[in-house]
């Protein structure tokens, strides 16, 4: 059987063309897992979110109820219902930050003036039921905060 002469420069770029092509093979293989990773990272964000919103909207629920509450208990149970709206408003600012500490500090989806002004007017139940002040108004206005936190989660939920 007869053979054509190859040169050895022909040998040479057939050599490079298998080196290329695994390369290229490589970098292929590489690309696919980095997009399967990629896909498993954002699935993994989207749950996280709705999992703190969820928290977040059933937190605000619950200091919803409690303020509610608190225009209608009796003198004995009033402090005991405060405690509880603060406990649900720490628990929103905990979540608050805890947001922020995942997605980076310019990203939390409730306002934190929203909470402050909850917590003041918290302090200021405090104050007037340890000076036997009437708490009327300030329930109401408490009520009145709690009702604007609710309506800026549910938003960030819709």
């Amino acid at each position: 059987m007869y053979r054509y002469p190859v040169s050895s420069s022909t040998l040479k770029l057939r050599k490079r063309l298998s080196i290329l092509l695994v390369l290229a093979l490589v970098l292929a293989i590489a690309c696919a897992g980095l997009a399967i990773a990629y896909v498993r990272a954002a699935r993994a964000n989207a749950n996280t979110s709705s999992i703190l919103l969820a928290k977040a909207q059933n937190e605000v629920s619950n200091a919803k109820t409690r303020a509610y509450q608190l225009t209608q208990a009796s003198s004995s149970t009033v402090a005991a219902t405060i405690a509880l709206v603060r406990q649900h408003i720490y628990a929103l600012r905990q979540l608050n930050d805890l947001t922020s500490g995942i997605y980076g500090g310019g990203s939390s989806f409730i306002d934190m003036s929203l909470l402050e002004t909850c917590e003041t007017l918290l302090n200021d139940c405090d104050l007037k039921l340890q000076s036997g002040a009437s708490l009327s108004v300030t329930f109401v206005d408490l009520r009145d905060a709690v009702d604007a936190l609710y309506n800026s989660i549910s938003i960030a939920v819709s």
